[in-house]
């Protein structure tokens, strides 16, 4: 088969992998259950659009930006609440991931992949089930991984160029994925590093690298002062601070379960393999660029991936939540299809029989990660998701608006479009420890159980067990005792049966 021909074609199987891979993600728009989380962003930007502000009104521990958006498309459009308004803010999530692949193909051609190569790091990245499962919530990582890809890329268009503008705008988007998630600060913090070893690395003239550090610096901060400003202007700058950054810290010394790197790591290895060998393959690929002196923009490419792979990947070690891993993922895909695409020139060249085995096993490796989508895949309403889209209408036609509903963190939605119940809102053994870290007093102690009595509270949303088992014995021992569960997820105050 010609060379042509066979490129043809193998750019018709990767289009068609990555629009099936699509199709696998918009399914769970449309019929996957609401992960925990989900309820919680919708709560804050509804309360947001209420006239609320984060952090002084209510408690989150995520950047401001995503509810602050969030909360002002509802004050603009209005829409009317209740579980349609969920699936918006999920269409609103694949979409942003759409934009992470695109910017995820043109970090690969800014790197030097071809079209085939960026295209195939697209598909690749499609087809991982945390980029399926986590990139289509509503959350704030699908708009910190799109800001800080965008970054990446500026800054790999940028850097070695003098294009101070570039390293400012691409220091910009860096601000603007931590201001949507602190915990996104591990990408930038990874191109820091670069530049710090570009000089042993690369050769690279410390005046220019303080240069580009400056130019990155200025831009992050700008962005950073801005929303500093708002917060200041409205009474909640230490607010910021206290639950957007001290409370990430609080969290990671507060946990103690089993750590998640390791379990996802055997996960990878487990269910994802053809992606792992892959990515084994492109680093063997990435090593040789980057060693090569002869072409210094090619190295400087590949050195600059491999620390940000590398750096954003040792994310698993410090037992960073799976959704966090949108972070790196991406660049893994890049380097997964260097990989690729080398082994298919060294196979091409040879000739022979080769390309036919190098097929069936390109065939058979799309075949296991589409086999491993397709059985997580939600083809029709989950279970759980029948149950939470009845819950949420049923408050919404019989509570009014203005009624508080308490919320026990363990995906039941019934509170999401009611008044906050107390600043803390979300009862968790873990954030109860992070509250106690930083204030002295456990929320969902005492001043929880008075803030149900007071009113009193009718409802509390909740499954009966989930986080329930969690609170402190007394917490427990009142709600099970002063309300009655529905055997679905909402506790009623037993007197108003």
């Amino acid at each position: 088969m010609k060379a042509g021909r066979l490129h043809g074609w193998a750019t018709v199987a990767t289009v068609a992998f990555l629009a099936v891979n699509l199709a696998f993600a918009f399914s769970r728009v449309l019929h996957d259950r609401m992960d925990y989380d989900e309820p919680q962003h919708l709560h804050l930007a509804w309360l947001t659009a209420g006239g609320a502000v984060v952090y002084r009104d209510f408690w989150d521990n995520h950047g401001p930006l995503y509810t602050l958006l969030n909360g002002a498309a509802i004050a603009l459009l209005r829409p009317e609440p209740g579980p349609g308004l969920v699936v918006g803010f999920r269409v609103a999530a694949f979409a942003t991931l759409l934009a992470m692949l695109a910017a995820t193909m043109a970090l690969a051609r800014a790197l030097g992949l071809g079209r085939g190569g960026a295209l195939l790091a697209g598909a690749l990245a499609s087809a991982l089930f945390l980029v399926q499962d986590h990139a289509t919530e509503l959350r704030p990582d699908p708009l910190q991984t799109l800001f800080w890809l965008a970054g990446l890329l500026l800054f790999a268009r940028g850097t070695g160029r003098r294009a101070t503008a570039t390293l400012a705008a691409a220091g910009a988007l860096f601000g603007l994925a931590v201001l949507t998630n602190a915990k996104a600060a591990l990408g930038p913090a990874a191109v820091g590093v670069h530049l710090l070893l570009s000089p042993w690395l690369l050769g690279a003239r410390r005046g220019d690298v303080a240069r580009e550090l400056a130019a990155l610096a200025a831009g992050a901060a700008t962005v950073v002062a801005i929303a500093g400003a708002w917060f200041l202007a409205n009474g909640a700058l230490d607010d910021l601070w206290q639950h957007a950054v001290a409370a990430n810290f609080a969290v990671l010394g507060a946990d103690d379960a089993e750590p998640r790197g390791w379990r996802w790591a055997r996960f990878f290895l487990s269910d994802q393999l053809p992606f792992v060998l892959a990515v084994a393959a492109g680093a063997i690929a990435w090593l040789a660029q980057a060693r090569d002196t002869t072409e210094p923009r090619a190295r400087a490419a590949a050195v600059l991936l491999l620390v940000t792979a590398t750096l954003t990947t040792a994310g698993m070690a410090i037992n960073l939540f799976p959704w966090f891993y949108l972070l790196f993922l991406p660049l893994l895909a890049i380097v997964a299809a260097r990989g690729v695409v080398a082994v298919a020139a060294r196979v091409a060249a040879d000739g022979g029989r080769g390309v036919a085995l190098l097929a069936l096993a390109l065939a058979l490796g799309a075949a296991s990660l589409l086999r491993e989508s397709s059985i997580r895949t939600p083809f029709t309403d989950h279970p759980d998701w029948r149950v939470q889209q009845r819950v949420l209408r049923d408050v919404v036609a019989t509570v009014p608006r203005t009624e508080p509903v308490a919320a026990l963190w363990d995906g039941c939605p019934a509170y999401v479009f009611q008044a906050n119940v107390q600043y803390w809102w979300i009862a968790d053994g873990l954030m109860g420890r992070v509250a106690v870290a930083l204030t002295g007093t456990d929320p969902f102690g005492p001043a929880f159980v008075a803030r149900l009595e007071q009113g009193p509270v009718r409802l509390v949303s909740g499954t009966a067990d989930g986080a329930l088992a969690e609170l402190p014995a007394a917490t427990r021992a009142f709600i099970t005792g002063r309300y009655a569960h529905d055997g679905a997820c909402l506790w009623r105050l037993r007197d108003d049966r």
